[in-house]
């Protein structure tokens, strides 16, 4: 189902230029953030990361757009986290914002849910287009109300127009019962174009049979909130693999980025060597020879050939 065309003059200037946009770049805090039932206590910066996905039949007008993926804010108030991601938000360079669901917190009410997003939102809206979809914790309510400054994507796609760069992002409604339906959220799409899929759960990638879709944006995991060295993830809380929990990975010829989120949910309510992040994908053209390389932590790169 085909939504509209957004347009926009341009992304705002940040800190973000020359080497800072190399793959796997990242700027680090501490490990350890906890959050206490009442009360977050938030030791140490939002993790900024910078990842490069080289996808073969890019469209030159797609080649070098910065998509800033945030996910999982999961807003029970304005809390250290949240502010210091939209404080990052306010600084860095890219095109468009996507947040990849779960804004809202399970039992809050929509109303309230609505009001602290749109908090979030609306600086950032003034900056460059945000899109989202809704995620387990979410309502189908939450994408009803018209005072939150996001374009929500329930199983429909749009063009992305920013200056002289474009791309086809098509969403998944993936709410509390929902699990989405690949097909419907492409109909209609350019039968040549490349898309970007958004979706909640990482396991949606195996759903995916269009190749027109090169790059799937996850979030869900929450990177596992809990990582161990040497281990990683404990507990994916979906249906894939520990190691896909989190990062930049190749998955039957597609990129799949799952982003460690914001927030955090029950049964744990804190991160351990697992901060909160922000990660700007850059889209880049690859060449058409099947390279894909994979590397897990903070350097990751994908070229993926058609």
């Amino acid at each position: 189902m085909r939504l509209g065309i957004l347009d926009s003059v341009g992304a705002g200037s940040g800190c973000c230029s020359g080497g800072l946009h190399c793959s796997g770049r990242t700027v680090t805090g501490p490990g350890l953030v906890l959050w206490p039932r009442g009360t977050t206590v938030f030791n140490g910066p939002v993790n900024v990361r910078y990842r490069e996905i080289r996808v073969a039949r890019l469209p030159i007008e797609a080649d070098g757009l910065r998509i800033a993926h945030i996910s999982d804010l999961h807003l029970r108030g304005f809390d250290v986290a949240v502010a210091e991601a939209q404080a990052r938000l306010m600084r860095l360079d890219y095109h468009v914002l996507v947040c990849t669901g779960d804004l809202g917190a399970y039992p809050e009410p929509v109303e309230r849910t609505a009001r602290l997003c749109r908090l979030f939102f609306d600086p950032l809206a003034d900056r460059s287009q945000c899109l989202a979809i809704l995620g387990n914790h979410d309502s189908e309510r939450l994408a009803d109300c018209q005072e939150i400054p996001v374009r929500f994507l329930r199983d429909e796609w749009l063009t992305v127009r920013v200056g002289g760069l474009s791309i086809v992002v098509a969403g998944l409604n993936q709410a509390s019962g929902h699990h989405g339906d690949v097909d419907r959220a492409l109909a209609g799409a350019p039968p040549d174009c490349v898309a970007v899929l958004l979706a909640h759960y990482p396991s949606a990638v195996y759903r995916v049979r269009d190749d027109r879709v090169r790059v799937v944006l996850c979030g869900h995991t929450h990177g596992g909130q809990i990582r161990f060295p040497g281990i990683g993830c404990l507990w994916a809380h979906d249906r894939i693999p520990g190691r896909l929990a989190w990062g930049l990975h190749a998955i039957h010829g597609r990129s799949l980025h799952v982003t460690a989120g914001i927030g955090v949910s029950w049964p744990l309510r804190f991160r351990f060597l697992c901060p909160p992040e922000v990660v700007v994908v850059t889209l880049r053209r690859a060449p058409g020879v099947s390279d894909v390389r994979r590397r897990e932590g903070d350097e990751a790169l994908a070229e993926v050939a058609a």
